[in-house]
Parts: structure tokens; C-alpha cells; sequence
């Protein structure tokens, strides 16, 4: 977790005033950001843009293309899903 760029992405999207909710089951909370990890359903539920940060096994990534109004895939796990990613 030393070197995600989540950490940056998360401090400067919090420093632009966005409201920030996010699921990993690997970081349970991110104190100094005041987040702590919600259910992934909830957390697209509510969403106008999912970003993709890491590509962990066990998340349907397609599905979340899906229930999310946009999602910005940093990592191509979407690729050929059909949906309204945009990769990079």
C-alpha cells in the first residue's frame, strides 16, 4: 500500500472537494483520509464515476462497468466488457 497510486489519487481528487467513497477488501480504512472501505455495491450505487485503480482478483470489474454511470479503468481490467469504460 506504500507506493499506490490510489494514496495520491485519493488526496488530490479530496483536495478538489470530490466526495470520495471506495471498496478494497485489502485496506480495510484509510485513516489519514478519514475513508473506511464500504460494500461495492454501495459504493456504485451512489456513484457518478468509478476509477479503477488495482486490478484485484474476485471483482467483477465488468459488472461494476456496468452499474456505474462512467468508469475510468486505470488498469485495462475492463477491456472488451462492452460497457462505458474509458481505459488508459
Amino acid at each position: 500500500m506504500r507506493e499506490s497510486p490510489g494514496l495520491k489519487i485519493v488526496t488530490l481528487l479530496a483536495a478538489l472537494g470530490a466526495d470520495l467513497h471506495y471498496h478494497d477488501a485489502y485496506v480495510p480504512e484509510l485513516r489519514e483520509q478519514g475513508l473506511r472501505c464500504e460494500p461495492l455495491d454501495d459504493v456504485l450505487a451512489g456513484c457518478d464515476l468509478a476509477l479503477i485503480v488495482t486490478a484485484h482478483p474476485g471483482i467483477d470489474h465488468d459488472a461494476a462497468v456496468a452499474v456505474a454511470p462512467l468508469a475510468l479503468d486505470l488498469r485495462g481490467v475492463t477491456r472488451g466488457s462492452g460497457g462505458h469504460a474509458v481505459l488508459l
